[in-house]
């Protein structure tokens, strides 16, 4: 009883006791699961209206792609940038089907094995599948027979342990492939319903037939001369923050962001210094009582020159000044140099002159791999079909499903040798014209015609070692210590850029998006974009370095997504202002002038053909559309204007009226419009999902 009684009188602590362990017990429980969200949230690469990608699934697609491109690229290692391009296109791939298949879900679109089977065997071939050589015959045609050759292979279940480890390599390289292959052609095929639902919802009617027919029937030939409003000086134009401010708010929707980091950096490109130029210029001079005496000039060259020694006869246009002053006045067996042109130093020796055709045009065909009698029996049949009257250009077309015309175009000594090698370029030199001729050589068999040679020119065979100087590792270090230096005593964002100068740097500003692979271009600078994002203002950036080039920056204001403020795109606007002042003071002055010629207008014209109101860039000009729309309704033989454009102001002279002779066929041009309209609404519907959607980017946290 004492013991219930004592339990009695400390029920409250007992509660209290057993409430924290309790609380502790679910409060442990909930950090724990916290934990979990967390770390799966920071393994999310992307994240689309909820559908989460993680970063191991991301990347198996990125090294998929990546071996999909290495196999068609023969094998080789991807570059840097080519890297990034298939992050990138994988980024894309994935909105992409999230965004379309959550609205083909909702109308019941889906793509059956029936489809794809259609695509590969059936009736309705995919471009994607024509074009892969796997499925292509001897000729280069899409074969039915060969793509169920291929799949009976990789789909079948066979036994592959006879086979060498080559070939079972190989036979798992294609079953990636495929599979690779088919995925794409299931989201290809669903988008392409996705957008035939869009375009049959806009049809076109005879009206808008009509009115596109009308656009397109007139096109013009017409003189024309330009005043760019780079030729007044900005200083004559003054605009205020209202204008600007003004012009933002109608601009505005131009100026929405993703979320963005501004910085501002320095680049140094190392060059080479007087020491370094010194050092090569004696390595070469070094060199020269070999190059006299050698007998040997191909291994001379080639283990001592930045370029190979090609043993070709060159037309003296086509060498260098230097080079072209030197055989003019040398005999053979003369060395000159060293001579530094550029950044590079060269010597020269000068081994033989000869009178022939400084260039030939040919014709080229490789043959399939036919065992020698039937190959025999191949090509002799081709060369009779081109002396039955057919062309080399529609024969080739035809065996390579027009792919290929077989025009190599015009080749020189050099070229032909680098082409394939020494026994083409000999053949091809000596060969007849339009002669028809099967060829062997290193890289196969050929069919071949020589069309058209150049008339015989003094041609000269010159060894050239080239040295070009890079900057020394003295020079590079250099280079980095003044930089460090540098931004020891300029580390705040004020006196990092107003010192730049008084050093001899250049201080550039930037606005960086998360997703910019480089920073304004420049290779290998995508790790600056992170550290952009990474970093708080005012902080310093290590020294980024590659390839003799140094870069440095400071950190900004993070920007929110949203619109650019006014401050960041105020120079943009300012520019736009001035130039439409620019424009109505050029206006002024041309209508003052009141020209009666295009020469009294502007200092040059030019001319251009077959502009109509839909001509996207015109030649010699680009894009003005104010142009487009004055020229096809100007008067013939007057001179018309001034029309403000973008790049300045335009008087011009119409001399030719072009009318479309076709006429008018209402269902045809529906059918045209009809297309081109899939292919609009496709993109315009995708931007549209896109900036409904909610896509959460995480690339940067990772790469």
């Amino acid at each position: 009883m004492a013991t219930l009684e004592k339990i009695r009188n400390k029920a409250g602590l007992l509660v209290t006791v057993v409430g924290v362990a309790l609380f502790a017990f679910i409060i442990g429980d909930g950090l724990r699961s916290g934990s979990t969200f967390f770390r799966q949230s920071k393994e999310t690469v992307l994240n689309v209206d909820g559908k989460s990608i993680k970063i191991h699934e991301y990347m198996n697609s990125v090294d998929e792609l990546t071996e999909i491109y290495s196999m068609q690229m023969g094998g080789g290692n991807l570059t840097e940038d080519q890297q990034s391009q298939v992050r990138n296109e994988v980024y894309e791939r994935y909105v992409r089907e999230i965004l379309i298949n959550e609205e083909a879900s909702k109308v019941g679109f889906t793509v059956t094995s029936d489809e794809i089977y259609d695509m590969v065997l059936g009736d309705n071939i995919s471009p994607m599948v024509q074009q892969m050589p796997m499925f292509q015959n001897e000729a280069g045609h899409f074969d039915k027979t060969v793509a169920k050759r291929f799949l009976d292979v990789i789909i079948k279940d066979m036994d592959y342990s006879q086979m060498s480890p080559q070939e079972q390599s190989q036979i798992e390289n294609s079953k990636k492939f495929w599979l690779y292959l088919e995925k794409e052609m299931r989201q290809r095929k669903m988008e392409e319903k996705y957008g035939a639902l869009l375009a049959k919802a806009v049809v076109a009617n005879s009206l808008d037939a009509k009115d596109e027919y009308e656009e397109n029937k007139v096109s013009v030939d017409f003189e024309y001369t330009v005043k760019n409003y780079a030729t007044l000086p900005d200083t004559m134009f003054s605009v205020s923050e209202s204008e600007i401010k003004n012009l933002y708010n109608k601009r505005k929707e131009l100026y929405k962001q993703e979320p963005a980091a501004e910085i501002k950096f320095i680049v140094v490109n190392v060059t080479p210094s007087d020491e370094d130029y010194a050092e090569v210029k004696k390595a070469m001079s070094d060199l020269k009582e070999e190059f006299i005496t050698s007998t040997d000039i191909a291994e001379v060259v080639n283990e001592n020159s930045d370029k190979p020694f090609y043993d070709a006869y060159t037309s003296a246009s086509l060498l260098s000044a230097d080079a072209k002053r030197f055989v003019t006045e040398a005999q053979i067996g003369d060395v000159q140099g060293p001579v530094q042109i550029g950044n590079t130093f060269h010597m020269y020796k000068y081994l033989g002159k000869m009178i022939a055709p400084d260039s030939i045009r040919v014709n080229e065909l490789t043959l399939p791999m036919y065992a020698e009698n039937e190959l025999k029996v191949f090509s002799d049949s081709l060369i009779n079909v081109i002396k039955g009257g057919q062309s080399f250009a529609e024969l080739a077309q035809s065996l390579t499903g027009g792919r290929y015309n077989g025009d190599m175009g015009w080749l020189t000594d050099e070229t032909a040798l680098r082409r394939i090698d020494e026994s083409f370029r000999n053949a091809i030199f000596d060969a007849k014209i339009n002669d028809v001729f099967v060829l062997k050589t290193t890289r196969g068999t050929h069919l071949m015609q020589v069309t058209e040679k150049t008339a015989p020119v003094e041609k000269y065979k010159v060894a050239d070692i080239a040295m070009e100087v890079d900057p020394s590792t003295r020079t590079v270090n250099q280079a980095q210590t003044l930089l460090s230096q540098y931004i020891l005593k300029n580390n705040t964002w004020d006196k990092f850029e107003a010192e730049a100068p008084a050093a001899g740097y250049i201080c550039q500003s930037a606005s960086v998006e998360k997703n910019d692979q480089t920073l304004q271009g420049m290779p290998s600078t995508r790790q600056v974009v992170r550290w952009a994002f990474e970093s708080k203002k005012g902080e310093m950036s290590k020294v980024f370095e590659d390839n003799n080039r140094f870069l440095v920056a400071i950190a900004g204001d993070h920007l929110a997504k949203g619109f650019r403020p006014v401050a960041a795109v105020s120079e943009i606007l300012k520019r736009e202002l001035i130039n439409d002042k620019k424009a109505e003071k050029i206006m002024a002055d041309l209508k003052a002038k009141n020209c009666t010629s295009l020469e009294e207008c502007g200092d040059r014209v030019d001319s251009v053909k077959f502009v109509n109101f839909n001509t996207r860039s015109i030649a010699g000009i680009g894009m003005e559309p104010a142009l487009n729309a004055a020229a096809p309704i100007a008067e013939i033989n007057k001179i018309s204007g001034p029309v403000k454009g973008k790049n300045g102001v335009y008087m011009f002279k119409v001399l030719v009226r072009h009318d479309n002779p076709g006429e008018f066929n209402p269902t045809e041009q529906k059918q045209m419009m009809g297309m081109q309209n899939a292919y609009r609404y496709m993109y315009q519907s995708m931007q549209m999902l896109r900036d409904k959607a909610e896509i959460d980017d995480n690339r940067i946290t990772f790469y």
